[in-house]
């Protein structure tokens, strides 16, 4: 699998990570994954917002916070 481009932010702080896990209520998101070229997850406010672009096609998840349960990621660099 090719390198993939993962960004985290969270409360201004931005990161690149390894991996990264997203866990709410009614989904679940893992990257890397088979045919993402990258994935942003950025914590801040009410909403937790994903964005990835996957075969070619920008994706886009709102997620409540209260609905978040758990977010895991591995830190490779700060940005």
């Amino acid at each position: 699998m090719n390198e993939m481009k993962i960004t985290v932010q969270i409360k201004g702080a931005s990161y690149q990570a390894r991996r990264l896990t997203v866990l709410s209520q009614k989904a679940h998101y893992s990257f890397p994954r088979q045919g993402v070229q990258e994935a942003h997850f950025s914590l801040e406010g009410e909403y937790a917002e994903l964005e990835y672009v996957e075969d070619g096609v920008k994706k886009a998840v709102l997620i409540p916070i209260n609905s978040l349960r758990h977010v895991y990621y591995e830190r490779s660099d700060e940005v």
